[in-house]
């Protein structure tokens, strides 16, 4: 009887063993040979492969996490560690964000071209397009579009009337208006301002600044779309600012409020003319505080010369006499000459001087100078004809501009 593989005795009686792992079959106890069985292969065994800390099948993962409680962490899962949750993936995030900005470009884009069809402060899809829209309103006489263009609402608006604007463009008409620069960005539409720089011709006038737009109720419109005007002179005599009218209109000394352009500024008195600076677009760049209505008073034209009428009315009494002292308030004198023979000429004024008049003057100012006679003629004291003379009156005196016409008082 063969022996048994792997037994210590013959038979049935001793302890059976395995083949070894590996061994191929058609040996030991069914074997149909007594030859020894051929040393089997060495094959190395299967040993499950733990990856190194932190990589698994998918790539790097984090390190794994302690066991929680206390004493020693449990044994490690022959077959390798389970891949550890990784990291929250930010790329979601980064996809939506890119989506926000280039809908936000895109709604940009669509809000020009589409905006810039429509008149209408509505229809203002960029800060470019809300200033160009308000100075097309201006240039057409629509006072009401125009101050559409801003949230911000003038205190009063008795000279933001139509009349008052076709009044004003009339005089110098709003043209060639040109969008220098644009601010307006997707982030700008976030942050709700921006800033144009803009250009325009009033008249004859270039107007050039950089203006401040916000939006306002999902639109981009001007943070102002008037002038606010300070009136008063804030110094010296008053009566002069507080005689001051707009479009005909008294101001009293109040704020007024203007769209920019022509400015017709005037007097209660008639013996006063009043100048400004022009108040253009620059006005609507003041972030809300008043301009200031820089005034210049001039004695106007009619009331120079009732001033020179009266001064000649003086020098008349000298003109009128035959004496060689005239009565006063003539105060030439014809020297060596007999009364009831004297030829005084009508006087030259070209050297009469009137003083202007300013905040601190109110409504007074002085003339003086010298009025000239130029060849006064005579008899002399003995009987013959005196040889012609030059005379001259001094003439100084305070002029009251509260009358109409204007009256000269002489020192």
């Amino acid at each position: 009887m063969t022996n048994m593989p792997g037994s210590g005795h013959g038979g049935y009686g001793g302890g059976w063993t395995p083949p070894t792992p590996g061994q191929p079959p058609g040996t030991g106890q069914w074997g149909g040979t007594s030859q020894p069985a051929a040393p089997p292969p060495t094959v190395p065994p299967i040993v499950p492969q733990r990856p190194p800390a932190g990589v698994n099948g998918y790539g790097h993962v984090a390190a794994p996490v302690p066991a929680a409680g206390y004493g020693q962490p449990a044994a490690a899962n022959p077959y390798g560690q389970p891949p550890a949750p990784g990291k929250k993936s930010r790329k979601p995030l980064v996809i939506a964000a890119v989506i926000v900005v280039v809908l936000a470009v895109a709604g940009g884009v669509g809000w020009k071209y589409f905006g810039s069809s429509g008149s209408g402060p509505g229809n203002a899809g960029s800060a470019a397009d809300a200033v160009k829209g308000y100075l097309e309103a201006l240039a057409r006489g629509d006072a009401d579009g125009a101050l559409a263009y801003s949230n911000d609402q003038p205190a009063s608006k008795d000279f933001l009337t139509a009349d008052v604007l076709k009044k004003q463009i009339a005089k110098w008409p709003i043209t060639n208006i040109r969008i220098l620069n644009d601010d307006s960005t997707p982030l700008n539409s976030l942050t709700g301002f921006s800033r144009v720089h803009v250009a325009a011709n009033f008249g004859d006038k270039t107007s050039d600044t950089t203006l401040i737009v916000k939006k306002q109720d999902g639109r981009w419109g001007l943070a102002h779309a008037t002038v606010k005007l300070d009136t008063a002179s804030g110094v010296g005599n008053q009566e002069l600012p507080n005689s001051l009218t707009m479009f005909g209109k008294p101001l009293n000394g109040r704020t007024a409020y203007l769209f920019p352009g022509f400015l017709d500024v005037g007097s209660t008195n008639a013996n006063i003319a009043v100048t400004t600076k022009p108040i253009l677009l620059d006005g609507l760049a003041t972030g809300g505080t008043a301009a200031f209505l820089a005034a210049t008073y001039e004695i106007a034209d009619a009331a120079k010369a009732a001033i020179l009428n009266g001064v000649k009315a003086v020098t008349d009494t000298c003109t009128n006499s035959r004496l060689h002292k005239p009565p006063a308030p003539c105060n030439a004198l014809a020297i060596g000459m007999e009364d009831g023979t004297v030829n005084w000429p009508t006087a030259d004024l070209s050297r009469v001087k009137i003083n202007g008049i300013d905040q601190y003057s109110g409504f007074t100012t002085t003339v003086m100078g010298q009025a000239d006679f130029l060849g006064v003629t005579g008899m002399g004291h003995d009987g013959q004809p005196h040889p012609p003379v030059n005379d001259t009156m001094y003439i100084y005196g305070n002029v009251d501009l509260k009358a109409s016409p204007p009256t000269m008082a002489l020192r």
